[in-house]
C-alpha cells in the first residue's frame, strides 16, 4: 500500500513539476509579449508627441502667414487708395516735361533713369531734344 501511495505521490509530483515548468514558460512568454507591447506603446506615444509638435509648429507658421497676409492686404489697400487718388503716377513728371524740363532735370528731381526720362520727353515734350 505504501508503494501505491509512493507511486501516486511521485506521479503527482511529476505532474506538478511539469505543470510548474509549463506555467513558468507561459509566464516568461507573457513577460516577453508584455515588453514588446510596452515598447510599441512607448514608440506610439513618442510618435504622437512628434506629430503634436509638428502640428503646433504648423499652426504657428500658419498664424504667421495669416499675419503677413493681413499686413500685405492692408498695404495693398493703402496703395490702392493712393492709386485711386492719383490715377497717373507720372502726371507730375509729364507736367514738368510739358513745362520744358530736361533729361537731367527729370533724372535728378524725379529719380528716373536716363532711358525713362528720354522716353517721357519724346512722348510728352516739345520738338526740341535735350
Amino acid at each position: 500500500m505504501t508503494q501505491i501511495f509512493l507511486i501516486a505521490l511521485a506521479h503527482a509530483v511529476v505532474t506538478i513539476v511539469v505543470a510548474l515548468v509549463w506555467l513558468v514558460r507561459a509566464y516568461l512568454k507573457l513577460k516577453g509579449d508584455y515588453r514588446v507591447l510596452f515598447d510599441n506603446v512607448r514608440g506610439n506615444a513618442q510618435d504622437i508627441a512628434g506629430l503634436y509638435a509638428s502640428l503646433v509648429a504648423s499652426e504657428n507658421r500658419l498664424a504667421s502667414a495669416e499675419e503677413q497676409l493681413q499686413a500685405l492686404s492692408s498695404r495693398a489697400s493703402v496703395v490702392q487708395s493712393v492709386d485711386e487718388q492719383s490715377p497717373d503716377p507720372y502726371s507730375s513728371i509729364i507736367h514738368r516735361v510739358r513745362n520744358g524740363a530736361t533729361v537731367d532735370d527729370l533724372m535728378r528731381e524725379c529719380n528716373l533713369c536716363r532711358d525713362e526720362a528720354v522716353l517721357l520727353i519724346r512722348l510728352h515734350g516739345s520738338d526740341r531734344r535735350s
